[in-house]
């Protein structure tokens, strides 16, 4: 019989609980777990590899290279288990030399740019890597029908005070009240509120491997403007970098793309223009709900990817 089992390394409270604000890693979990829960599939949470593997099973080692260390060093488990590694066990395979990852049937990566990166830094694995995008909460994420949206938000993630003070400029101009949001210093709740009142954002952000934030706004229904770091990836992108993306999942239907030697205030005028144009949260009910990242995660660990 087929068991679905996630190896967490001694996970908190807040992904065993299924906790709706968790945020990074734990948010992937506790989401994913959601999504199984949402679709009726069953799952063991093994906290310390406790647990013995039989035929038929499914283990997703989410995160911690204790797990991956377990699974992909020693003797291997039998042929008709299947083990599937990521997305958040470390930054790149060679940060974890000493396990031999041909032994995990997948390698689960967030976005496409980050499996060329995994495929360039351990070209032997190229084949096994698989992406998917984490799930958001589309019922807690929202959008407030009866609010009046007035607010244009500035989420800066460090792209630099030049473009943040643009951003706030050009939000002014075309009539809204700009408010910044910075990565890392804003609770979950807050960020929810202004989205609700906020009818376009600005995104400043050097790079992300899926862009978690971007998808509660889009879930939200609010469409974003980012910016394309093109001088950072340039001449300030760490190596490997240099092919990264400020919005893995941005689409026609969720904002658009804006080079950053361009003039922000035509840049915001024009996207202010079309805002009826765009439709960020039906992209995000059909595509990044819990339940459809849990689907997808499941096709992954049964090898229907």
């Amino acid at each position: 019989m087929r068991r679905i089992i996630l190896r967490e390394p001694r996970p908190p409270r807040r992904i065993l609980r299924r906790h709706p604000e968790a945020r990074g890693p734990n948010a992937v979990a506790a989401g994913l777990l959601r999504g199984l829960d949402a679709i009726g599939q069953t799952v063991f949470v093994d906290r310390s590899d406790g647990l013995p593997l039989r035929s038929g099973d499914r283990v997703g080692v989410l995160s911690g290279p204790t797990h991956l260390r377990r699974h992909l060093q020693g003797p291997g488990p039998a042929t008709d288990v299947r083990i599937v590694v990521g997305p958040n066990v470390c930054m790149r395979p060679t940060d974890i030399a000493d396990v031999d990852w041909r032994r995990a049937d997948a390698v689960v990566v967030p976005s496409p740019w980050v499996a060329e990166f995994w495929a360039d830094d351990a070209p032997q694995i190229a084949d096994r890597i698989v992406v998917w995008a984490a799930g958001v909460d589309t019922e807690l994420w929202a959008p407030d029908e009866g609010a009046s949206r007035t607010l244009g938000l500035v989420y800066d993630k460090g792209l630099g005070v030049r473009q943040t003070a643009a951003a706030v400029d050009a939000l002014a101009r075309v009539g809204l009240e700009p408010r910044i949001i910075r990565y890392g210093e804003y609770r979950p709740r807050t960020y929810r509120s202004l989205l609700r009142r906020a009818a376009m954002m600005v995104w400043l952000s050097p790079s992300e491997s899926q862009g978690m934030a971007l998808l509660e706004a889009w879930s939200a229904g609010v469409p974003t403007l980012c910016v394309d770091p093109v001088a950072w990836r340039a001449s300030g992108a760490p190596p490997g970098l240099e092919r990264s993306s400020p919005a893995p999942y941005l689409s026609a239907s969720t904002g658009a793309l804006v080079p950053d030697h361009e003039d922000m205030r035509s840049a915001a005028a024009a996207f202010a223009a079309r805002l009826d144009d765009f439709e960020p949260r039906h992209a995000a009910v059909t595509r990044f709900s819990l339940a459809a990242a849990a689907r997808s995660y499941l096709a992954i660990l049964d090898g229907a990817d």
